[in-house]
Formats: structure tokens, sequence, C-alpha cells
């Protein structure tokens, strides 16, 4: 009769131990897919933008909505400009899962003062994940950043806070890396240099030892004539 029970005992902790180990497997899955859902809908929000950027420029002799001579202190600004031409109506696409920005989609307002923007709303400080590099244009090298996820601060080149992946702060990361759009219109994540930082760049080529921005800066710079300037427009 003991040994029954202590078998039975016995048995009673290797299923908690099976149900526990099944737990966690269910939970690192559930976790991976939720991670690669969230990743998903970034990478289209991402493509959404250049997409609108690229009908932009094709309407403004190459440039896009940031260019010289127009009003431009931030991505936000930039980006309201693709309201203001009817480009956009819909403003959630500057969203992006796990940032602590969110669109209110509200982008217009029917009750304005003459002469002012209909679309004010559109773009708000705290509706726009997304910085985006000033002053390029469609016919600009296609191997350079245009748009990525808010780094840590609008300088260059930027940095993404990796101690802080996958929280909805500023600068934030996710656990594999950034997401990148080109100029070439691609898009993909790419990786950090480091899992721990609270200013982290991309991940250097192996083989050139450059990382992205780093790259295409010194790619754009030997191509041109006059000094090369770059800037990081952030978000509000």
């Amino acid at each position: 009769m003991d040994k029954k029970k202590r078998f039975t005992k016995v048995e009673l902790g290797l299923g908690i131990l099976a149900l526990l180990l099944l737990t966690a497997i269910a939970y690192k899955v559930f976790e991976s897919l939720n991670e690669r859902n969230n990743l998903a809908k970034a990478t289209l929000n991402c493509r959404q933008i250049i997409t609108a950027m690229r009908i932009y420029s094709s309407d403004c002799s190459g440039t896009y909505p940031d260019a010289r001579g127009t009003v431009s202190k931030t991505a936000n600004h930039a980006f309201r400009k693709l309201f203001e031409e009817q480009i956009l109506d819909n403003e959630m696409i500057f969203g992006c899962p796990l940032s602590p920005f969110a669109p209110d989609g509200v982008i217009a307002d029917s009750h304005i003062e003459p002469n002012s923007s209909k679309f004010y709303k559109a773009v708000q400080a705290g509706e726009n994940h997304w910085a985006m590099t000033a002053e390029l244009e469609d016919s600009s090298s296609g191997s350079f950043p245009l748009l990525y996820e808010n780094p840590v601060s609008a300088t260059w080149p930027p940095k993404w806070n990796a101690d802080m992946s996958e929280n909805p702060v500023r600068g934030r990361a996710w656990k594999s890396g950034i997401i990148v759009g080109l100029n070439d219109s691609s898009v993909s994540l790419e990786p950090l240099a480091s899992a721990h930082g609270a200013a982290v760049g991309l991940r250097p080529d192996p083989e050139t030892g450059k990382a992205l921005f780093e790259a295409a800066f010194d790619e754009a710079e030997a191509a041109s004539d006059d000094p090369f300037k770059v800037e990081v427009l952030g978000v509000e």
C-alpha cells in the first residue's frame, strides 16, 4: 500500500512537471507568434508610408514632403503634407505595435479658421512612430534609409534603446532589431549591434565594417560634388 502511494505521488509530480513544461513551450510559441504578427503590422505600415511618399514625389518633381522651403521641423510636419495633398486619408499607418505613439484617427476639423490647414489634426504630437531622413529625393540612392522607427534622438546615425526592447517608450527596439525602409521602397528588419544599451546603432556589415546608415552616407558623400549633409527628422 505504501509503495503504491509513493508511486502515485511520483506520477503526480511527473504530471505536474510535464504540464509546466508544456505551458512554458506554449507561452514561448505564443510570444513568438505575437512578435511576428506585430512585426508584420509594423512592416506593412512602413511600406504604406513609403508608397505615399513616392506618390507625393511623383507630383512634386521628385522631392519628398520635407523638401527645402517647407516647414518640416519633425517627421510629423512632413507627413501631414500627405494629407494636405489628399494622398492619405487614414493616419493609423503612422502607428506601430508596442509604441508610445498612437494615432487617434482624427485628421481634419470641419470648424476651422480661414487660411488654416484643414488637416492640422493629422499626425499631431504623440501620433507618429516613424522618423525619416531629411532632404532625400526619389532619385537619391536606393540604398539610403528613408523611413525607420523613431530613434532615441534625432541625430545621425540614429540609435535605439535595446534595453527597452518591446516596451512602449521612445526609441525602443524589437528584440530582433529595427524596421528600416530604404529609398528603393524595400523594407527589412535590421539587427542592432548589441542586445544591450540605451543608444545602440545597427549591426555593422562583417565585410565592410560599416552599418547601414554609415555606409549609405559614405556612398552618397562619395558621389556628391558638394559637401553632403544629412539630418534625421524625428517624432514629436
